[in-house]
């Protein structure tokens, strides 16, 4: 399993946790919910509060207040139950409302992260790391690109080898190699025209890749200073 699938199925796992978590709010369960309860509590209400009122209370002035305070009472509890079970489920929703969002905003992180990462599998795949340059897969891809075009045209391959890498690398070191393939790639681009495919094909083989207009004095002319700039005392 390579990076990207491990970091789709991160977000699959993700979703499908975010998914379970969710609480479900249907508007009609809701509204049948309340209401029974509601209908249940006022239905036992009529059904035993007289009786005990009036088992409870014999004066007949005395029972109407009683009754009275009762009906208030009635519409005090009522009122509280209510308010009751509009803020718990209201509680709820908002809590699954808010869990959603910071799951979709973690989810959203995810996706930069992997975006990013898929940007740095591209450029490892496509691009030399020491020079910026492409290298050898980056250059098929672009020189297929070439052949497929309406209008290609003429075009030289130039395939440049640097001699006596090996020397450097023993005698001062591979940084120090490193150091002079990264210069010759540079001097290379500031060769290269905004039409040319420039690549590091190898540790140290370029390939250039650029119209040609039948133009052999040209040619030669550009050849001789990629030879010119190149051939220089490097310190």
């Amino acid at each position: 399993m390579n990076k990207t699938e491990y970091d789709d199925n991160k977000i699959i796992d993700f979703m499908q946790e975010l998914t379970s978590k969710s609480v479900v709010i249907h508007p009609q369960k809701e509204a049948i919910y309340i209401t029974f309860w509601y209908l249940l509590i006022g239905s036992l209400w009529i059904l035993f509060s007289d009786s005990i009122v009036n088992f409870l209370v014999k004066d007949t002035e005395m029972l109407k207040t009683v009754q009275l305070l009762k009906g208030w009472l009635y519409v005090l509890i009522t009122g509280i139950y209510i308010y009751t079970l509009i803020y718990y489920r209201v509680h709820l929703l908002r809590n699954a409302s808010q869990e959603i969002h910071e799951g979709y905003q973690e989810l959203a992180s995810m996706q930069e992260e992997l975006i990013e990462k898929e940007d740095e599998i591209f450029e490892l795949s496509h691009y030399d790391r020491m020079t910026g340059l492409l290298n050898w897969v980056g250059l098929s891809i672009a020189f297929d690109h070439l052949l497929e075009g309406d209008d290609i045209g003429k075009h030289i391959f130039l395939y440049i080898d640097i001699d006596n890498i090996k020397h450097v690398n023993d005698t001062l070191g591979h940084e120090k190699g490193n150091l002079v393939l990264s210069n010759i790639g540079e001097k290379l681009s500031n060769i290269a025209g905004k039409s040319d495919i420039l690549a590091r094909v190898s540790g140290d083989e370029f390939a250039l890749v650029m119209p040609y207009d039948d133009d052999r004095k040209n040619l030669h002319k550009k050849i001789n200073q990629i030879r010119k700039r190149i051939n220089t005392t490097w310190k």
